[in-house]
């Protein structure tokens, strides 16, 4: 889909504006992809084994994921994980347009870590920690990767002063 969208606008833009599209384009979609690689590798079957296991060990049938309802679960989970990894870019953009500064992110690296704790704990269905932790402790490592994006894009905005 987003090579056939390349195809159609591609001939209406300018050559920079292309390169602008390619710069932005390449780093999203292997950051979506780098989240749903880790949510289908990692946190989905250490979130299904901890449910089962749950559900064998009270003898009840708690978790009800058959058909429909289990193919949802894992494409809103994989998809809330793309569109987490995100950060990095988002945080770039805004950055890049001027609308925060790389103190910003610095100064408030706290608030941003509980909320990403938060983020974890509302999108893990399971009530350990744990899954909660492998959600997080990425996004966090992608907070410090956006920050130090939004360090290289004011020093490049400096140097284009100088």
């Amino acid at each position: 889909i987003v090579y056939e969208l390349g195809r159609f606008i591609g001939p209406a833009l300018k050559p920079s504006e292309r390169r602008l599209v390619v710069r932005i384009t390449v780093p999203v979609l292997l950051l979506f992809l780098s989240g749903v690689l880790l949510c289908f590798i990692v946190v989905l079957p250490f979130t299904f084994n901890l449910l089962f296991s749950v559900q064998n060990l009270l003898g009840a049938n708690l978790l009800i994921l058959y058909g429909d309802s289990f193919i949802d679960f894992v494409l809103l989970f994989t998809v809330a994980f793309g569109l987490a990894f995100q950060l990095p870019v988002l945080m770039y953009g805004l950055s890049a347009l001027g609308i925060v500064s790389s103190e910003f992110w610095k100064k408030y690296w706290r608030f941003a870590a509980i909320a990403i704790f938060l983020f974890g704990a509302i999108i893990t269905p399971d009530g350990s920690r744990i899954t909660m932790f492998l959600v997080a402790l990425p996004m966090l490592a992608l907070y410090v990767v956006g920050y130090g994006a939004a360090i290289r894009v004011e020093h490049t905005r400096a140097r284009a002063k100088a």
